[in-house]
């Protein structure tokens, strides 16, 4: 996976953009960014994993379409990362939308 990016915000939030796009037709490419986010001043190496995809990117439009995807990321997401429950409720999200399906 190659690495497109890397910001450290608020001095101990580490994020990380990481490429998996392919191309599935013609000209076509599914750009699929993998985004890794890191607490460095957790004991327990909170790690929080996200994707972001768009389809129909043409090949040429890659490079311009990740830079926009990552800024765009960014703007949004920044100011939440910022604040002291950011993990805690990241994690809590993430358990609420996990589903734990019974075994038949």
């Amino acid at each position: 996976m190659p690495l497109l990016r890397e910001e450290l915000i608020g001095g101990h939030i580490q994020i990380s953009f990481s490429d998996r796009s392919i191309r599935y037709f013609g000209d076509y490419n599914k750009v699929t960014i993998i985004v890794n986010i890191v607490d460095l001043k957790s004991n327990d190496s909170t790690c929080i994993e996200q994707k972001l995809e768009k389809m129909a990117v043409s090949t040429d439009d890659i490079t311009r379409i990740q830079e926009q995807m990552i800024n765009s990321y960014l703007d949004t997401v920044r100011k939440y990362m910022l604040k002291d429950d950011f993990f805690i409720k990241a994690q809590q999200k993430r358990k609420s939308n996990s589903v734990n399906w019974p075994r038949i």
